[in-house]
């Protein structure tokens, strides 16, 4: 049903080195202002390569200049994946991509046509830094007439790539977005690229496809994905308002597309009802396309959850938009929601005994790390070292891929089975 491990191998240890690379240049005395602890190094690279947002620390005051342009390239490097990074280079240093690095490649970015992988990996960072360079200038009209030229053209670089990357970092101080709760065309900007980084590249790519040639149709993915995901929009800016009247709707529909997707907020989260605060923890729990520099069960597989027992009540087959959803795709969709709900109950269980937080507030960081979202309802530095250990363990498999991380551990058996049949048995449900 998944590919062989050893495809997984090479993402798996990339990542892992970018995380360890990435924490030795911010634990260097030119990236920090305050002594950064080697565990804190750690985090916050973590955080910005698996693109969560969730910090143990002050980023606009404890790193340095240097020290957010470092923890930004772990962002960008992190959020177009280790293996598109690799391509790269292999492209600037003129040699060919091997057939083994082309199979974990289309892996990496969920593209089975092997022969245009390379082509499509430069499409994916065409749209990403279009759309990053687009997003930082819209910011810089903002930020400039605050901070003057230089800081403010920062701002905007920083904030765009963090948006659409849906890593939810920020340079701006203890209060984020807050200060910046009724600044309407802040807010927007924002909320289009944080959309746009969770729809997915190959959504992004039909839908420019479709302006270009002046098409009328969209691919099925495609509607797929833009419907299910204004509807999850929706459903989370109305409930959040209904349960919380005084959030105002602007706040409400910011906080419904960043919890699908980056961890960005405009107001304190510590707020929330806790009513509020398990709808958002389901928003994160879903996330966002596949294909996308988000995380979660995947948007995709949150359709086939709900229309499966529908369809089953029927005795009907999943059909969308004229398009049967086959088997193969059922049984892939239904292991990974049932492998992220395990994992997240036995880290909620450990969480539980080590900590002393609320139920729910754990639940909903733990939640916020292994989406790689970064929403937080408090100071994770509140958590024990042992708590944030596990929350830098839940990140990693999270932008690894619980079910990617998972294959490495299995254990190939000594006889192939596949060409067995075994009679049915009848079982009571």
């Amino acid at each position: 049903m998944f590919k062989n491990k050893k495809i997984y191998m090479i993402p798996a240890v990339g990542f892992m080195a970018l995380i360890l690379f990435s924490g030795l240049l911010l634990k260097l005395p030119i990236s920090n202002n305050n002594n950064l602890s080697f565990f804190d190094a750690i985090f916050m690279s973590t955080t910005a390569i698996t693109g969560t947002g969730l910090t143990t620390i002050n980023v606009a005051n404890d790193l340095s200049l240097i020290g957010q342009i470092f923890l930004l390239l772990a962002v960008q490097i992190g959020a177009l994946g280790f293996m598109i990074f690799f391509s790269i280079l292999l492209f600037l240093r003129n040699k060919k991509i091997k057939l083994s690095d082309t199979l974990i490649l289309s892996n990496e970015i969920n593209f089975n046509n092997h022969s245009k992988v390379r082509e499509r990996s430069f499409k994916i960072i065409k749209y990403t830094f279009f759309i990053e360079f687009l997003g930082a200038m819209l910011l810089s009209i903002i930020f400039v007439p605050q901070f003057g030229v230089i800081k403010g053209l920062w701002y905007g670089i920083f904030h765009s790539i963090t948006a659409f990357c849906n890593s939810g970092l920020d340079i701006i101080g203890d209060s984020s977005l807050i200060s910046y709760t009724s600044n309407i065309p802040l807010n927007v900007i924002i909320m289009i690229l944080m959309f746009c980084g969770s729809i997915g590249y190959f959504v992004l790519e039909d839908i420019c496809e479709c302006i270009k040639n002046r098409k009328k149709h969209f691919q099925v993915y495609t509607k797929i994905i833009l419907t299910a995901s204004f509807l999850v929009i929706i459903f989370g800016t109305i409930s959040i308002k209904i349960i919380s009247p005084k959030i105002t709707f602007l706040q409400a529909l910011f906080l419904s597309i960043s919890s699908r997707s980056t961890g960005f907020a405009t107001f304190d989260l510590s707020t929330l009802s806790r009513a509020n605060k398990l709808i958002v923890t389901i928003l994160m729990f879903i996330g966002g396309a596949s294909g996308s520099t988000a995380a979660g069960i995947r948007i995709i597989n949150f359709v086939i959850l709900v229309l499966l027992p529908i369809a089953t009540i029927k005795n009907e087959e999943i059909v969308i938009n004229y398009r049967k959803i086959d088997y193969q795709t059922i049984k892939k969709s239904i292991t990974i929601v049932i492998t992220y709900i395990f994992l997240v109950m036995i880290a909620f269980i450990i969480l539980l005994i080590s900590e002393s937080q609320d139920t729910l507030d754990l639940l909903f960081e733990l939640v916020s790390a292994f989406t790689t979202t970064g929403l937080s309802t408090f100071n994770v530095t509140t958590l024990s070292k042992f708590g944030q250990a596990i929350l830098i363990f839940y990140m990693y498999i999270g932008r690894l891929g619980p079910i990617t991380f998972l294959t490495l551990f299995a254990i190939k058996g000594k006889h192939n089975n596949s060409s067995i049949s075994y009679p049915s048995v009848d079982v009571m449900l």
